[in-house]
């Protein structure tokens, strides 16, 4: 789970810096746009073990235990860890460069200027 939620953050961020947005902007956006998604594969696991703690017994609900406090504490690190993380990389200048989090993108003095809604 919390190798799905860092993979869906980090294609959300590429997304983002491919349509042309600026880095900051684009790690704030991929957060913004998966978190649906890892929010909802978080709790579909937590009803299910829910559901096992609930039905089983002896081994299966420590099973189901384990797994739900492993599943909070995967959904809490990706939210607000990989966020931290992100963010204080690119206040290092050498680090401060799109083509690190997404290659094969044009360089920033010949992508289209950022629209704001």
């Amino acid at each position: 789970m919390a190798v799905d939620a860092n993979v869906l953050i980090f294609e959300r961020t590429r997304e983002e810096l491919r349509a042309g947005k600026t880095l900051y902007r684009s790690i704030e956006a991929g957060f913004y746009r998966a978190f649906p998604s890892i929010l909802d594969g978080h709790v579909t696991t937590l009803i299910s073990c829910a559901a096992l703690f609930w039905l089983g017994s002896g081994l299966v609900k420590g099973f189901a235990l384990t797994l739900a406090l492993g599943v909070g504490i995967s959904l809490f690190t990706a939210l607000t860890c990989t966020r931290t993380f992100m963010l204080s990389v690119i206040n290092f200048q050498n680090l401060r460069k799109p083509q690190y989090f997404a290659p094969n993108i044009p360089p920033i003095t010949k992508r289209q200027p950022e629209v704001t809604p």
